[in-house]
């Protein structure tokens, strides 16, 4: 979807990436990663498993990311496990 963009109705353009909240699938994927874990992650290695699934994102993104869908850091989720 790179450098493709929408008319409206009002005749304004924007980019068709607009319509996409990116945040919601790097989310999705996360979770799931965190799921299917077999040993808590860290957040810097939630990033490299990110990063091979095709998405950048800083270790601090994933911690906010974390942090919005309720879970836990890594040394809190080992000792609830």
């Amino acid at each position: 979807m790179a450098n493709k963009t929408v008319q409206l109705p009002n005749k304004r353009i924007i980019p068709l990436s607009s319509f996409f909240d990116r945040s919601l699938n790097v989310r999705t994927v996360l979770c799931n990663l965190i799921s299917q874990e077999q040993r808590p992650l860290s957040d810097s290695e939630l990033v490299d498993l990110l990063e091979e699934y095709g998405y950048k994102v800083a270790r601090r993104t994933v911690a906010k990311y974390r942090a919005m869908e309720g879970i836990l850091p890594a040394h809190l989720r080992q000792a609830s496990s």
